[in-house]
């Protein structure tokens, strides 16, 4: 099977590139949207360079989003990013998907001596760990967990979805609802979520 990947150094040119696959009517989940990546790099980002890693064969890609340290790398990806991943185009099968993370992974090896993902779901986290040690890289996953609370006392939902923690860039929870329609205002719970941290040998 062949593989060919590239580095990508703007946003922009990652849209252009990616013709439409990574926007919201091709992508379900929110984190996995280019529009996503563009607020992290607007009001929060990590680094001063994004690099995003694009692999491709027939009909399938994936991307990795990140944050350029020099000499070392981070996710693109913030403490409003709920699950952090590679993000697929094209439905590869498993083992497709395996390879191009595989290839993305090779790609990084002689441009960083680590790199970081914080807020990997665990089956992502095992799968990416997986590709980068295939690459050669060392991989070490370990949970992380974290909770957010507020004194509600006296405020209205409305009020704190204005003035409180991170609800004002998190206007996906307030329209969160359960089955029978109404809406959910428990406060907001951060899920466990996995964190890689990648060493070369």
């Amino acid at each position: 099977m062949w593989v060919n990947g590239e580095i990508i150094r703007d946003l922009d040119d990652a849209e252009a590139k990616a013709r439409g696959a990574l926007n919201r009517t091709t992508q379900a989940a929110l984190f996995d949207r280019l529009d996503w990546f563009r607020r992290v790099w607007r009001h929060c980002p990590p680094e001063d360079k994004p690099l995003i890693v694009r692999a491709r064969t027939d009909g399938s890609d994936a991307w990795l989003f990140l944050a350029d340290r020099g000499g070392a790398a981070v996710g693109l990806a913030s403490w409003y990013t709920l699950a952090f991943r590679p993000v697929m185009t094209g439905s590869p099968s498993e083992p497709v998907a395996r390879a191009l993370l595989v290839a993305i992974a090779r790609r990084l090896r002689p441009r960083f001596a680590t790199i970081g993902f914080d807020h990997v779901p665990a089956a992502d986290a095992d799968t990416l760990s997986a590709a980068f040690r295939r690459a050669g890289w060392i991989a070490r996953v370990a949970p992380q967990t974290a909770n957010w609370s507020i004194d509600v006392a006296g405020k209205s939902f409305a009020e704190l979805g204005r003035t409180s923690g991170p609800a004002p860039l998190d206007r996906e929870s307030q329209g969160r609802k359960s089955s029978d329609g109404i809406c959910d205002r428990r406060p907001l719970r951060r899920r466990r979520v996995g964190r890689i941290r990648e060493h070369l040998r």
